[in-house]
């Protein structure tokens, strides 16, 4: 049997997939919280996936194959930050469902890294990704401003993505890797920042009000909706001839104009809410991303320490920050009182800096290189802990 007669035959299951999910889903009654789940593996995920990284690039064994080179951040991307993206949006959904998509990911995630160029590495992927974005892309159908219905093509774009990185392995086609997997990281850019913004601007306008202040600046629609336009441009940009520019352009003015509405946030003005000052911090990482990536790509050298900014700062801090409230909501904690969080965005400071400095000290690079990935899967795992039911939640 050929590679491509094997690929087109695991291809034809797709609709098959879907046609059992869905109509799982619509028939049982019984749900249970997407986050509960996918969370906690998503924590374990990025524990035991970065240091595996890092072992692939520094070791000759170059094993497990599929985190060398680009492979750890198709990973990233389109393992983790899929998760994440599955856990957030899903809300509630049938237990075969969730079942379903984590034993889809899972098998996505081991075929992937263990043979990347293999038929079931091709058509796993992109299957997880497909059936996220029919579970999760019509849940915005309904919304009225456009800023809100943007996330229906954001989310499209993000879950198609793999398909096409897919694609061009298979077909050898003219986009390259890389600017598939720069164009997927500002789309991410992209939600972090509109998901960011819509949790911290009731927390903190909330917050203020408690001590007597009217926050006037919360979701700033008109900073909302140009950091949306900037982004989707320059994820568009980076496709075409001497795209640099408009993307490096685009980028840049996105990350100051997130900068900006973090500032109008005023956070630290907020006694004792390092819940909210680590969301900060988050926001932080990624203004100064983007604005490092529009730098980068505008002088024209490699935006890849700019990414590690986004993917381990940004995405880092964030994903931690929203899992740990998300998990305290539900427990029907207060987020205020917990200060253990510090901890971990802490960990992940120090794993983005280090990341940072791999890139441009090649003399030390593997040695920081461990240092990043120690810092963020003691970030992680601390984060997975607390994630975990407790004997007193039942």
């Amino acid at each position: 049997m050929t590679r491509g007669t094997a690929a087109g035959q695991a291809g034809a299951a797709p609709g098959f997939f879907f046609a059992v999910i869905m109509h799982n889903d619509r028939m049982q009654t019984t749900r249970i919280k997407a986050a509960g789940i996918f969370f906690p593996v998503a924590c374990l995920y990025a524990a035991l996936a970065v240091p595996l990284s890092v072992y692939a690039m520094t070791t000759v064994t170059a094993w497990p194959p599929g985190l060398v080179a680009a492979g750890h951040a198709h990973e990233m991307l389109f393992g983790f930050a899929l998760l994440l993206v599955a856990g957030y949006l899903l809300s509630t959904a049938a237990p075969v469902t969730l079942a379903a998509l984590l034993g889809l990911w899972l098998a996505a995630r081991i075929s992937y890294e263990l043979a990347p160029q293999s038929p079931a590495a091709e058509v796993l992927s992109p299957l997880y990704a497909l059936v996220l974005a029919v579970l999760v892309v019509p849940k915005f159908r309904s919304a009225k401003k456009w800023r809100n219905r943007s996330v229906m093509p954001l989310l499209l774009g993000l879950c198609l993505l793999p398909a096409a990185y897919a694609a061009d392995v298979v077909f050898q086609g003219n986009v390259s890797r890389l600017q598939l997997l720069l164009s997927g990281i500002i789309l991410l850019a992209l939600l972090m920042a509109f998901m960011g913004g819509r949790i911290i601007a009731p927390a903190a306008g909330g917050a203020f009000y408690r001590i007597g202040v009217n926050l006037r600046e919360r979701v700033q629609p008109r900073l909302e909706g140009a950091i949306i336009i900037l982004l989707a441009i320059a994820a568009i940009a980076v496709f075409l001839p001497y795209g640099r520019y408009g993307a490096g352009i685009a980028a840049g003015a996105g990350g100051l104009a997130a900068a900006v509405r973090l500032f109008r946030w005023r956070l630290w003005q907020l006694p004792g809410r390092q819940d909210l000052w680590c969301l900060g911090i988050g926001y932080g990482w990624l203004a100064l991303g983007l604005l490092l990536l529009g730098s980068l790509m505008l002088a024209g050298v490699t935006p890849i320490p700019a990414l590690h900014v986004i993917t381990v700062g940004a995405l880092g801090t964030l994903s931690i920050c929203v899992m740990t409230r998300i998990n305290l909501q539900y427990r029907k904690q207060d987020p205020a009182g917990d200060s253990r969080i510090s901890l971990a965005v802490a960990l992940i400071a120090v794993a983005t800096v280090a990341r940072f400095a791999a890139g441009i000290q090649p003399e030390v690079r593997t040695e920081v290189l461990w240092t990043a990935a120690g810092a963020w899967s003691l970030a992680y795992l601390l984060t997975a802990i607390r994630l975990l039911p407790s004997p007193s939640s039942g």
